[in-house]
């Protein structure tokens, strides 16, 4: 960063019934080293259920963001492209209502960032995942992997912290703006911009993310439906780096605790995987119920190990 002068920030929050939470996130971005001169922050109520938005447009009135709020829900995907559509920073980061940052995040990335060539789009941290009582889990401290060329590995592992990342902004007019037909919209973009852009890691946890009964990763449903579309959508890189066979046992794991039936389908076709891997754990999630896997009982054994 030359002359003291640093480049304009947006972060984006999309809110959605994080009433308990949402304080804690906006105090989070407000409260960075990087200086809150420097961030624009921009705040969407996806019109919410319960007291979000009134906290929001007292917060908004205290640190003077700009805050807007939706007559009707429209998802996640969609309030995310239209804040990035109208956001003026040099450099892109995204926080969920529910997770906060660290207090270094955005000046330890920007200054990664500034001090790399433009060929390198986005630059990613590791996590703390904490429960409902900002109580620390377990560490997710696996991105180190995803660096520099993370093609074609982020076809079958993804291993980026979504709100950990900041992105040049420029990228999105290169790659485009987020498909609005897949509902869980970051690996299908980190696919679209690995295909032109390299990634690169700080091995540190920068954001904190809160693991709770109403994750949006705990959908299944439309785990398989936005993975089976990036599948689709991909397919021919799938294709080219022998990946098919790979992505379907991938599937059979994820899918083993929630459907049994389309775990099987998808076993079938990976079948010559499965006796060169180890898929005990996928076999005994076969035969235990799924809501084990979104339980407390499940989250103390994650953070009995403090990593997953």
């Amino acid at each position: 960063m030359q002359n003291n002068i640093k480049p304009l920030v947006t972060v984006i929050v999309p809110a959605y019934n994080h009433q308990d939470f949402i304080e804690q996130t906006i105090e989070s971005i407000v409260n960075q080293t990087y200086g809150y001169a420097n961030i624009e922050l921009i705040v969407i109520d996806d019109c919410s259920k319960d007291n979000t938005g009134n906290i929001l447009r007292e917060l908004s009135k205290k640190y003077e963001f700009v805050f807007l709020k939706n007559e009707v829900n429209l998802g996640v995907v969609k309030n995310m492209n239209s804040l990035l559509k109208i956001s003026k920073g040099k450099y892109i980061s995204f926080c969920a209502s529910d997770d906060y940052y660290d207090i270094n995040k955005i000046e330890e990335q920007v200054r990664i960032l500034e001090s790399l060539s433009d060929e390198f789009a986005i630059c990613h941290a590791d996590a703390f995942i904490i429960d409902t009582n900002n109580k620390f889990l377990f560490f997710q401290n696996n991105g180190n992997d995803f660096k520099g060329n993370i093609m074609p590995k982020i076809l079958i592992h993804n291993a980026i912290v979504a709100p950990s990342v900041l992105i040049r902004k420029k990228t999105f007019s290169d790659v485009g703006y987020f498909d609005e037909n897949i509902s869980f919209e970051d690996r299908e973009m980190w696919i679209r911009i690995g295909l032109k852009y390299k990634f690169v890691h700080i091995d540190k946890a920068l954001v904190y993310r809160r693991q709770h009964a109403n994750n949006l990763s705990r959908d299944m449903t439309k785990w398989y439906q936005s993975y089976s579309a990036i599948f689709k959508k991909y397919y021919t890189y799938y294709k080219k780096n022998n990946l098919i066979e790979e992505y379907h046992y991938i599937m059979f794991t994820h899918l083993s605790a929630s459907n049994f039936q389309l775990s099987l389908s998808h076993l079938l076709k990976s079948k010559s995987l499965f006796f060169r891997k180890e898929s005990i754990y996928a076999i005994f999630k076969l035969f235990i119920p799924s809501t084990f896997f979104k339980s407390s009982i499940s989250l103390k054994i994650k953070s009995y190990i403090k990593t997953w």
